[in-house]
Protein backbone atom coordinates (compact mmCIF):
# COMPACT_ATOMS: atom_id res chain seq x y z
CA UNK A 1 0.00 0.00 0.00
CA UNK A 2 1.42 3.48 -1.06
CA UNK A 3 -0.02 6.49 0.63
CA UNK A 4 0.23 9.95 -1.92
CA UNK A 5 -0.22 12.85 -0.25
CA UNK A 6 -1.71 16.18 -2.22
CA UNK A 7 -2.23 19.55 -1.46
CA UNK A 8 -5.75 20.45 -0.75
CA UNK A 9 -6.94 23.63 -3.16
CA UNK A 10 -10.55 24.37 -0.98
CA UNK A 11 -10.42 25.37 2.63
CA UNK A 12 -7.28 25.63 5.29
CA UNK A 13 -8.64 23.65 7.56
CA UNK A 14 -7.15 20.42 6.87
CA UNK A 15 -3.83 21.40 4.59
CA UNK A 16 -3.09 17.84 2.98
CA UNK A 17 -5.28 14.73 2.32
CA UNK A 18 -4.43 11.06 1.85
CA UNK A 19 -5.30 9.30 -0.87
CA UNK A 20 -4.21 5.43 -0.21
CA UNK A 21 -3.77 3.21 -3.67
CA UNK A 22 -3.49 -0.79 -3.38
CA UNK A 23 -0.68 -2.68 -5.60
CA UNK A 24 -1.12 -6.19 -6.37
CA UNK A 25 2.32 -7.91 -6.60
CA UNK A 26 1.70 -10.93 -9.24
CA UNK A 27 4.64 -13.85 -9.60
CA UNK A 28 4.77 -15.67 -13.06
CA UNK A 29 6.99 -18.21 -14.35
CA UNK A 30 8.62 -17.51 -18.07
CA UNK A 31 10.00 -20.10 -20.34
CA UNK A 32 12.63 -18.68 -22.36
CA UNK A 33 15.39 -21.52 -23.23
CA UNK A 34 15.22 -24.93 -23.44
CA UNK A 35 17.27 -26.46 -21.45
CA UNK A 36 20.21 -27.80 -24.12
CA UNK A 37 20.39 -24.06 -25.43
CA UNK A 38 22.13 -23.56 -21.74
CA UNK A 39 26.19 -24.69 -22.27
CA UNK A 40 28.13 -24.07 -19.61
CA UNK A 41 30.09 -20.80 -19.86
CA UNK A 42 27.50 -19.73 -22.47
CA UNK A 43 25.30 -16.10 -21.54
CA UNK A 44 21.98 -16.05 -23.50
CA UNK A 45 20.22 -12.97 -22.98
CA UNK A 46 16.41 -12.47 -23.00
CA UNK A 47 13.50 -10.41 -22.80
CA UNK A 48 10.74 -10.55 -20.83
CA UNK A 49 8.16 -7.40 -19.14
CA UNK A 50 10.53 -4.75 -20.78
CA UNK A 51 13.52 -6.14 -18.14
CA UNK A 52 16.72 -7.21 -20.09
CA UNK A 53 17.47 -10.76 -18.21
CA UNK A 54 20.73 -12.63 -18.63
CA UNK A 55 20.74 -16.85 -18.39
CA UNK A 56 23.66 -18.61 -17.61
CA UNK A 57 25.13 -21.83 -16.33
CA UNK A 58 27.88 -22.54 -14.15
CA UNK A 59 29.43 -25.61 -12.32
CA UNK A 60 26.00 -26.95 -12.75
CA UNK A 61 23.91 -23.98 -11.38
CA UNK A 62 21.50 -22.16 -13.26
CA UNK A 63 21.64 -18.42 -12.84
CA UNK A 64 19.53 -15.36 -13.96
CA UNK A 65 20.23 -11.93 -13.23
CA UNK A 66 19.57 -8.48 -15.01
CA UNK A 67 22.05 -7.82 -18.17
CA UNK A 68 22.61 -4.16 -17.63
CA UNK A 69 26.26 -3.48 -15.61
CA UNK A 70 24.78 -0.49 -12.42
CA UNK A 71 28.19 1.22 -13.11
CA UNK A 72 27.86 2.60 -16.85
CA UNK A 73 24.50 0.79 -18.04
CA UNK A 74 26.70 -1.73 -20.43
CA UNK A 75 25.23 -4.76 -21.16
CA UNK A 76 27.08 -7.98 -19.37
CA UNK A 77 25.83 -10.60 -22.55
CA UNK A 78 29.56 -10.69 -23.63
CA UNK A 79 30.90 -10.29 -19.89
CA UNK A 80 32.67 -13.50 -18.16
CA UNK A 81 31.01 -16.19 -16.10
CA UNK A 82 33.32 -17.78 -13.37
CA UNK A 83 31.84 -20.03 -10.18
CA UNK A 84 29.14 -17.61 -9.15
CA UNK A 85 30.24 -14.28 -10.07
CA UNK A 86 29.37 -12.60 -13.29
CA UNK A 87 32.38 -10.02 -14.59
CA UNK A 88 31.04 -6.62 -17.20
CA UNK A 89 32.88 -6.55 -19.92
CA UNK A 90 33.22 -2.84 -19.82
CA UNK A 91 35.26 -1.53 -16.66
CA UNK A 92 35.74 -5.09 -15.02
CA UNK A 93 33.35 -5.13 -12.08
CA UNK A 94 32.41 -8.34 -10.68
CA UNK A 95 28.61 -9.62 -8.89
CA UNK A 96 27.70 -12.32 -7.17
CA UNK A 97 25.11 -14.15 -8.96
CA UNK A 98 23.53 -15.67 -5.96
CA UNK A 99 22.39 -12.19 -4.20
CA UNK A 100 23.46 -9.46 -6.72
CA UNK A 101 26.25 -7.43 -4.72
CA UNK A 102 29.06 -6.24 -6.13
CA UNK A 103 32.04 -8.29 -5.27
CA UNK A 104 34.87 -6.21 -6.96
CA UNK A 105 36.01 -3.34 -6.39
CA UNK A 106 34.55 -3.21 -3.27
CA UNK A 107 30.58 -2.68 -2.11
CA UNK A 108 28.35 -0.69 -4.79
CA UNK A 109 25.06 -1.05 -6.77
CA UNK A 110 23.65 -4.43 -7.46
CA UNK A 111 21.88 -6.31 -10.20
CA UNK A 112 18.50 -7.54 -9.78
CA UNK A 113 18.33 -11.93 -9.21
CA UNK A 114 15.93 -13.20 -10.52
CA UNK A 115 14.69 -16.78 -9.51
CA UNK A 116 15.31 -20.02 -12.11
CA UNK A 117 13.90 -23.37 -12.60
CA UNK A 118 13.45 -26.09 -15.02
CA UNK A 119 10.32 -27.30 -15.97
CA UNK A 120 9.64 -30.22 -18.89
CA UNK A 121 12.40 -29.41 -20.53
CA UNK A 122 12.59 -25.34 -20.74
CA UNK A 123 14.63 -23.07 -18.62
CA UNK A 124 12.02 -20.59 -16.69
CA UNK A 125 12.57 -17.47 -15.24
CA UNK A 126 9.76 -15.88 -12.44
CA UNK A 127 9.28 -12.27 -12.96
CA UNK A 128 7.07 -10.39 -9.81
CA UNK A 129 5.18 -7.69 -11.78
CA UNK A 130 3.15 -4.82 -9.83
CA UNK A 131 -0.26 -3.61 -10.67
CA UNK A 132 -2.85 -1.11 -9.19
Amino acid sequence: MIRIWSKRTVGSAIPYFCKTTQYKNTKMWYPVFKIEELTPGKILCTNIEDKKILVMRSEGKLYSCGAMCPHQGVSMADGWVFDDEITCPEHSWVFSLRDGSLTWPGSGPRIPIYPIRISEGFVEIEITTTQV
